[in-house]
């Protein structure tokens, strides 16, 4: 059995496929542009300090400066006020009671708000 797809449906169809990838491709474009001073660092957790509401603060081992927005301060800060911040300090602390590897991308400013000029955080993943 053959099925024909008629030529306007594909047509429609890569269309649509075009705008949504280039649709996605500027909205990507933008995000790296606003993070375009950013640092990227793989290391294990060398230290934490929080308290529950307003800010977790953490270092990398053998990084001495998160970020340049803040010189010589290795410390990264994520707001409390993120919507994910339980999950993040779950991740976090996991890592460090485990000696695991994570990766961490700074927005390229200060976090701000409670936490301050040090470091903000865009990105955490546990490698």
């Amino acid at each position: 059995m053959k099925i024909q797809i008629p030529k306007n449906e594909c047509s429609n169809t890569a269309q649509r496929w075009r705008r949504y990838f280039f649709g996605s491709m500027c909205v990507l474009s933008s995000m790296f542009s606003t993070t375009s001073f950013a640092a990227n660092y793989t290391s294990t957790i060398e230290s934490m300090q929080w308290d529950h509401v307003s800010c977790l603060f953490f270092r990398l081992t053998n990084v001495t400066q998160a970020d340049p927005i803040n010189p010589n301060s290795p410390w990264f800060a994520i707001p409390g006020t993120l919507a994910d911040y339980a999950q993040v300090y779950a991740l976090l602390l996991s890592a460090k009671v485990a000696g695991s590897t994570v990766n961490v991308i700074t927005t390229g400013s200060a976090a701000g708000g409670a936490c301050g000029v040090y470091a903000g955080v865009s990105v955490v993943t546990l490698q």
